[in-house]
């Protein structure tokens, strides 16, 4: 249940008749009169109020100064107990508490019906969470003051933090009772019946206070609260109307923030929801709801980090609160997939005592399937992605030996052509020489059979005139004479156009030395 938020005002030293201001000098040459001399009491009150002054604005600096000037005005009247009052709101502006407190309690001592100052006492222990005290702190100041209307306020929103709503109920309407026209006691009744969920009466009491006193339209806290019985009854458009007259009336009012942003948070409008959020925890930052609400907020925009800081945090502030343990749970189980955190998570909220056990224990067993279903999915994708790996390390393998044999194929065709281009280019057989005179023919003679000279073997003449091939290649069919019975000659006999009568026989020719005969033979490039 949310704490009701107070404004915490600054109590001021209670005017005094001092006397009449002093007058400005003369505008003459002769001394000023010398002031008489003033009570300490007087110049005690007069530094409570300067001191007064600066806290009214709220910064560290100022209230550095009015410090000094409450020292000041206690070493002049050591019963002022208003000094000691506004020093302990000047600690509380500093951060330190300890001091605070102990300013307060001095307060009381030397004046027990102060009732502001057993109420900032009771906020301050209210803050560090422990309502009992701080009820306590609350009913001893009304004991002391029983017309503080801000005592009574705050005590009815402890009795209600405490969830004892009858008690608070109660206490609230003995305090319109005594004051009918104190507006805070109107909004925080209208939250015990909203608490109580009697809507009807929470709307009547605060329609009143808006119809019947003075300043109930400007009391953002009573708009705030008809926004939420209107929430309540299904009017969320009407709601938010509300809301935002809340904010405007009061652009620091904590409670409109954070329900506006669960409106936009039931419709998983995280977005919208995170800088409300963001925004209340600026004014409250001690407030564990808040933080509780900015790690759903953040963990529905996906900062999982954010959320599990918020989660923290609520846990700091608030550690017998189970419910953080359960969030983290979810966090963790549902969103970033830690199942083992998620199952330490559950547990932790089980033995911090929270509720549902048969559903936390429900949550632990899919959370352990779900680690187990995502661990065999986990195997399978590794054995698939090994096999799609090896899969293209052969294709890439089969490409890199089909591109070699391609390029040795295209090597081979181009050493081909080279070669076929250099046979084109080489010059065939040597024609012979000039100078080589062929053998005379007798005229009228024809040639004659005779059996064929015994070859000699030749040795081939250097490759100088012929270069071989590249490539082994056959030799050109019109090219290689076949062999014949005949004698090698030089050159085929000249035809002749009829032959004559055949003569008579001549003995035959002496064969032509083995000399020439070799030398013939070499016409033929091949050497056959």
């Amino acid at each position: 249940m949310s704490s009701w938020l107070f404004a915490l005002a600054l109590p001021l030293a209670a005017a005094q008749d001092i006397g009449p201001a002093p007058q400005p000098a003369p505008a003459t040459e002769a001394a000023p009169p010398a002031e008489p001399k003033r009570p300490p009491a007087e110049l005690a009150v007069e530094k409570v109020n300067d001191a007064a002054a600066l806290l009214s604005t709220g910064a560290a600096d100022q209230a550095k100064r009015a410090i000094k000037l409450l020292e000041e005005a206690s070493a002049l009247d050591p019963e002022q107990a208003w000094a000691w009052y506004n020093r302990g709101v000047a600690h509380g502006i500093l951060g330190d508490d300890a001091r605070a407190r102990q300013a307060y309690l001095r307060a009381t001592d030397i004046e027990p019906s102060l009732g502001d100052a057993w109420l900032q006492m009771g906020l301050m222990t209210l803050r560090d969470g422990d309502p009992a005290r701080a009820l306590t702190s609350f009913r001893a100041g009304l004991r002391a003051d029983e017309d503080n209307m801000d005592l009574r306020v705050a005590m009815v929103s402890v009795l209600r933090e405490l969830d004892r709503l009858e008690d608070a109920e109660a206490a609230a309407k003995e305090g319109l009772r005594l004051n009918a026209n104190w507006l805070d006691l109107y909004n925080v009744l209208g939250l015990v019946y909203i608490d109580m969920d009697k809507l009807p009466l929470a709307e009547f009491i605060l329609d009143k206070a808006v119809r019947d006193v003075e300043g109930g339209t400007a009391h953002a806290g009573i708009q705030t609260q008809l926004g939420k019985v209107l929430e309540l009854q299904g009017y969320t458009y009407d709601a938010q109307l509300k809301y935002q007259e809340a904010l405007r009336l009061d652009p620091n009012a904590v409670a409109p923030l954070v329900y506006l942003a669960g409106g936009y948070m039931d419709n998983r409008n995280y977005a919208d929801a995170l800088p409300l959020l963001e925004r209340a925890k600026g004014l409250s930052p001690k407030d564990p709801n808040i933080h509780l609400s900015l790690g759903v907020a953040y963990r529905g925009v996906g900062r999982y980090d954010e959320s599990r800081a918020a989660y923290d945090e609520t846990l700091r502030l608030r550690p017998d609160d189970p419910s953080p343990y359960l969030n983290i749970g979810i966090l963790l189980g549902d969103y970033v997939k830690d199942y083992e955190g998620a199952v330490e998570a559950y547990e932790a909220y089980l033995e911090a005592g929270g509720g549902d056990p048969e559903v936390i224990e429900g949550y632990i067993k899919s959370t352990k399937r779900e680690k187990k279903r995502v661990e065999r999915m986990d195997a399978r994708r590794k054995r698939n992605e090994e096999e799609k790996r090896k899969k293209e390390e052969r294709e890439r393998l089969m490409r890199e030996e089909e591109e070699r044999k391609a390029r040795e194929a295209e090597l081979e065709a181009q050493r081909a052509a080279e070669g076929a281009a250099e046979e084109e280019a080489t010059p065939g057989p040597a024609a012979p020489d000039a100078g080589t005179e062929a053998p005379e023919e007798q005229p009228g003679t024809v040639p004659v059979d005779t059996p064929p000279a015994e070859e000699q073997p030749v040795e081939p003449e250097p490759a100088v005139e012929q270069p071989a091939p590249a490539v082994e290649q056959p030799a050109p069919a019109v090219e290689q004479p076949a062999p014949v019975e005949e004698a090698p000659a030089v050159e085929e006999p000249v035809p002749v156009e009829e032959p004559e009568p055949e003569p008579e026989p001549e003995p035959e020719p002496e064969p032509e030395p083995e000399e020439e005969e070799e030398e013939d033979a070499t016409t033929n490039p091949w050497g056959l």
